[in-house]
């Protein structure tokens, strides 16, 4: 790992700063260059604070940057941002960083992972801490190498948007992360994080600013499957939809489809039984995966329905004496995925718009459905159909069969 070791004089700097100033000039630097002058410009651009600087260079010191190996990345783009941060240069100026246009303090810092991540720790005393004019910070899809969320995150009380996201942190989400009570966007993705019953609870109570909650694969086994109703007080546009995989336990949360700001949720790989008694309308609900009822169809925006991969069994009912409000929905649906449940029987309802229908992995017997006319994929392999009927239906017209 290169090694950088940044010395500077504040009171050089600042005399530089004055000198431009006084004669009229307005420069610039570039990180790839050292400093240059341009011509004389009315306006005055503030530059990065020297403090703000050597914290950004110190952390960079304590990392290393790595090239993945994604098939679509190349040597053009598998250069990490950190790589422009270099001492003498203005971090405004730098891949990845976001400053104010008037006090030049560093308020956005993008370190996504994609074709090149970070490696290393951010232990309690890292200088990332120091940049606490930080109003958005991305660090996802790095690798932490399993070291714990400091506590310390908690002092950024400036963030609005904070995503952690699949960057091999571990253990506990410490309580500190409920202090930033700014926050609008909150990413804790992770399948080695898990979050306790206490600090869930001050979560929901004090980021009341939240709208886009992510928190796929998270261990959540410590929460009571009804601490999610908490959330729901000041939310005006609650994003739920990487629930998949947390270990939730216990029944069914039917209450949870009665948050008003629910748009997305998803339950998928989770350890939750029992069925939902019913879907509370009116509900903003535009998306849902997991175990549901018949009730569902009075949500009228459903275009996709996910139940794959749970332990659905016994007859689903898609048909039959529905009102007209449950109509609405059904006319809506465009895909549809039941696969690899224990589902014995379907009846179908011909849905205008129906374009897939996966029905593969159960074990639905009788005749073969025959697909509404507008499906274009219909995969309905691995079932016990039997030759007791005839099916017929136009095949021309589907772009993939599976039977």
């Amino acid at each position: 790992m290169e090694r950088f070791m940044w010395h500077y004089n504040q009171a050089s700097c600042t005399l530089l700063f004055f000198y431009f100033l006084l004669f009229g000039y307005n420069f610039q630097v570039d990180c790839s260059s050292s400093f240059h002058y341009s011509s004389p410009k009315t306006t005055h651009r503030h530059f990065c604070p020297p403090e703000q600087s050597f914290a950004l260079l110190q952390f960079k010191n304590n990392t290393s940057a790595s090239p993945s190996d994604y098939s679509y990345c190349d040597e053009e783009h598998s250069s990490h941002k950190t790589n422009s941060w270099t001492e003498g240069t203005d971090c405004c100026s730098c891949d990845g960083l976001i400053c104010d246009n008037v006090t030049g303090n560093v308020i956005g810092l993008d370190l996504h992972g994609s074709c090149s991540w970070l490696r290393g720790t951010i232990d309690d005393n890292s200088t990332l801490f120091r940049l606490s004019h930080l109003q958005s910070l991305n660090l996802a899809f790095n690798n932490f190498l399993g070291s714990r969320i400091s506590p310390e995150f908690g002092r950024l009380k400036e963030l609005t948007y904070l995503n952690l996201s699949f960057s091999n942190f571990g253990g506990l989400v410490p309580s500190e992360i409920s202090h930033l009570s700014k926050l609008t966007h909150l990413d804790l993705s992770c399948r080695v994080l898990t979050i306790e019953q206490r600090t869930f609870d001050l979560l929901a109570s004090n980021l009341t600013k939240l709208s886009l909650l992510h928190l796929g694969s998270t261990n959540l086994s410590l929460i009571k499957p009804f601490s999610l109703l908490n959330l729901s007080s000041t939310m005006t546009d609650l994003d739920l939809s990487d629930l998949f995989g947390n270990s939730l336990q216990g029944k069914v949360p039917s209450w949870l489809f009665t948050l008003p700001s629910l748009v997305s949720v998803n339950l998928a790989w989770n350890k939750l039984t029992g069925p939902i008694d019913r879907f509370q309308s009116p509900n903003s609900l535009e998306e849902i995966h997991g175990t549901i009822p018949s009730s569902l169809f009075q949500l009228v925006d459903l275009t996709d329905l996910d139940l794959s991969s749970n332990n659905l069994s016994g007859t689903i009912r898609i048909h039959g004496r529905i009102s007209k409000h449950d109509s609405k929905g059904l006319k809506s649906l465009i895909d549809l995925d039941l696969s690899n449940n224990f589902l014995t029987h379907i009846a179908l309802h011909p849905w205008k718009n129906i374009r897939t229908l996966d029905l593969r992995n159960n074990k639905i017997q009788g005749s073969i459905l025959v697909p509404p006319p507008s499906t274009e994929v219909f995969l309905v392999s691995n079932n016990t159909f039997d030759n007791s009927g005839s099916t017929t239906f136009d095949i021309s017209l589907l772009s993939l069969l599976s039977i």
